[in-house]
């Protein structure tokens, strides 16, 4: 074949690629914003410096702005700069940064203060450490009674040592009788006697939970995880702490519940939904980019999201639908009614509060949502009594009577 019949084959396939380009341009709102990864950003919203993701402020950007800490050009927990831009993520730098894997941050890297040199220790019974500090005689490595070392790693467990262990009604460090104390500590002066004991700060003549003096002869307040129904106060719940975090409110008086994440996607009919525009849904912990395609590929880390080329109206809901229920490592439940997808998270829980981000207009995809998660979002370290009261990753295990039950980081 000649050069000549060569250049107009040539010049025709610069021509078709300048009008595919054209195309995927027309398709971008004037208002947007086209990432370097592909990705559209809508209106008010740009580029992160280093993910294909859209921001709404300037974290992300790459560029340390007034109000930030960091900016490593990404939205990423655990890499060094929180996702909000506001911590290096450094021990010692008063917060508590869990995708470094601290359990604490007191602002100093002093440990003996309830928070270890690393932030990587909350300094509680039960890590094998006896912490003199906080007058631990002993610590077994676990915070149960009767195995020669106390919950609270006060106590060696044993009559006469001056501390009253689990199976002890008093203990005046001695093995004589004739005091307030019996040679085998078995009676003496004890809360639920009536008396308002040294130490004790109220004694109602029983050692029941539920009225204005706990059976631990304190008095009882809202957060200390006893629902105080026959008192004073009359609580309708209490999940071990008065924040306003978990399934109870900061005043005991409100039952908040646990609650899934919902979101709604609507194909308008008669809309167009055109090659390019995207759809980027989150679970919580994962985000999905999914991007609307005819044929061919689409942008690096987004899923590809097939637009039926006939019977629009009824085939892209159901397209949108399977797509999203496809990705198996995303943990929502996806329903469909005609146009409307509604999505749910697996869990309950606020975590899943993300909002549902579309880069086309209102008269092809309406979305609403996610939204209307509660609880699950307790930090370590805070009272509770079911697991739905501590945030993603932690639970509330059970403990002994004498001790308060917290959110912590599960042990699988």
């Amino acid at each position: 074949m000649s050069r000549k019949s060569l250049f107009p084959a040539r010049a025709g396939s610069i021509l078709t690629l300048a009008l595919c380009c054209l195309t995927l341009l027309a398709c971008i709102e004037p208002e947007s914003t086209l990432c370097p990864e592909g990705l559209v950003c809508p209106f008010g919203q740009k580029c992160a410096a280093q993910q294909a993701v859209c921001i709404k402020d300037d974290c992300g950007d790459g560029i340390i702005q007034t109000g930030e800490s960091c900016d490593d050009g990404n939205i990423i927990d655990g890499d060094g700069c929180s996702r909000n831009c506001e911590s290096a993520e450094a021990c010692g730098n008063g917060i508590m940064d869990v995708a470094a894997n601290e359990l604490c941050d007191d602002g100093d890297t002093e440990g003996g203060d309830g928070c270890s040199a690393d932030c990587k220790s909350t300094e509680y019974c039960g890590n094998s450490i006896v912490d003199e500090v906080l007058d631990e005689v002993c610590d077994d490595g676990n915070t149960e009674y009767g195995d020669g070392c106390s919950a609270d790693c006060k106590s060696t467990e044993y009559c006469g040592n001056g501390y009253i262990d689990f199976n002890e009604r008093c203990d005046d460090g001695n093995n004589l009788d004739g005091d307030d104390c019996r040679w085998d500590c078995s009676s003496g002066r004890q809360c639920g006697n009536g008396y308002l004991d040294p130490g004790e700060q109220c004694d109602d003549g029983n050692l029941l939970d539920g009225d204005d003096c706990r059976r631990t002869c304190e008095i009882a307040f809202c957060g200390d995880g006893d629902l105080n129904t026959q008192g004073l106060r009359k609580e309708e719940c209490d999940d071990g702490n008065s924040l306003s975090c978990g399934t109870c409110d900061a005043s005991c008086s409100h039952v908040q519940g646990s609650s899934p994440a919902t979101g709604i996607i609507t194909v308008v009919p008669g809309g167009e939904i055109h090659d390019g525009e995207i759809l980027v849904i989150s679970d919580g912990p994962i985000q999905k980019i999914f991007e609307f395609n005819t044929e061919g590929g689409v942008a690096s880390a987004h899923v590809r999201l097939a637009i039926p080329k006939i019977d629009k109206d009824f085939a892209v809901p159901i397209a949108i639908a399977k797509a999203i229920d496809d990705e198996t490592d995303f943990n929502l439940i996806v329903t469909r009614e005609w146009n409307v997808i509604k999505l749910k998270a697996a869990r309950n829980g606020s975590f899943a509060n993300q909002p549902i981000i579309k880069s086309s207009d209102e008269r092809s995809l309406r979305v609403d949502g996610m939204s209307g998660g509660v609880a699950r979002d307790c930090p370590a370290g805070t009272g509770c009594k079911i697991d739905d009261d501590c945030a993603d990753g932690l639970w509330c295990p059970e403990v002994p009577e004498t001790e308060r039950q917290m959110c912590r980081p599960k042990p699988w």
